[in-house]
């Protein structure tokens, strides 16, 4: 970003996941082993689902004014991921993730941004099960639980058993334990 900033411009935070991933030094052993988590997140279920639902490819994706804000907003919650005890990324709902990365989030009028991050929120969260938002229905707060465990390549493997007959044979097996 050193080529395109300005003295004025104030700088997402979501850009400083960027310096931290570009960086070779972790803190600790532990927060180098959280942070490949996060890596894996962002590189395996959140980069490719803002593509898609931006219709970039990889090589487009970083010249795009849309695409780079919701990228920010994504890499800030993995950011108060990796630094819980950072007061300024406890609790990050959708008016702080605007705050946090001022003139990303684009409404379509002036003040509605933190309604266009809610309705993002609910759509990754719908895709990406790490994301957990509160019940707030206006102002859900957002957090990003890495497991480090690849839940998909589990139930890719698992697909095959999901079949109808598979199915009764479970419940015929659950019924016969239950009722002897």
């Amino acid at each position: 970003r050193r080529g395109d900033l300005t003295v004025e411009d104030i700088i997402p935070a979501g850009d400083l996941y960027d310096a931290l991933d570009a960086s070779d030094e972790p803190f600790s052993a532990e927060m180098a082993q959280q942070f490949e988590a996060a890596r894996r997140l962002y590189d395996s279920r959140f980069r490719p689902l803002l593509l898609e639902q931006h219709g970039l490819t990889e090589h487009a994706a970083d010249t795009d004014p849309a695409f780079r804000a919701d990228d920010r907003i994504a890499k800030t919650l993995l950011l108060a991921a990796l630094v819980p005890t950072v007061e300024a990324l406890q609790g990050l709902d959708a008016n702080h993730l605007v705050a946090l990365n001022w003139g990303q989030g684009k409404g379509l009028f002036p003040g509605q941004e933190p309604s266009t991050v809610v309705q993002k929120l609910r759509t990754w969260a719908s895709r990406v099960g790490e994301l957990k938002l509160s019940d707030d229905l206006t102002n859900p707060t957002a957090a990003i639980q890495p497991t480090g465990i690849d839940l998909d390549a589990i139930l890719d493997r698992a697909r095959h058993n999901d079949a109808e007959g598979e199915r009764r044979k479970l419940l015929r097996e659950m019924l016969l334990a239950e009722f002897g």
